[in-house]
């Protein structure tokens, strides 16, 4: 069954595009650009991710490595390793899977 299109839409696209568009048609066997231009634009979801807790996740990261090797120099200086210290890392570590958990159930809920 045909349909009758009687809209256009006009889109300009650099020569880099146009030949990235036709790369992903070749790799979806298409050969049509408006078939695959229609495809993109009904078919497939657009998704918006909100990054922020990405973002908290590797800020947080980046101070429990810096956290640890603060420890580590701390304890191939002196030769000594504190209770406390290690329960630092620990506590570290905790916040960080819980990060980690929060984005991974985040990022469930996007697909």
């Amino acid at each position: 069954m045909s349909r009758y299109r009687n809209e256009r839409l006009y889109v300009m696209v650099t020569k880099e595009e146009k030949e990235a568009i036709k790369q992903k048609m070749s790799k979806l066997g298409m050969t049509n650009l408006g078939d695959f231009v229609r495809l993109c634009l009904t078919v497939n979801p657009i998704v918006q991710i909100d990054v922020t807790k990405i973002n908290e996740l590797i800020y947080e990261i980046n101070k429990i490595g810096v956290n640890i090797n603060q420890i580590a120099k701390a304890a191939n200086t002196s030769k000594n390793v504190y209770q406390s210290d290690i329960e630092d890392v620990k506590h570290q570590l905790d916040k960080m899977n819980k990060f980690i958990k929060i984005i991974g159930k985040s990022l469930r809920e996007v697909r």
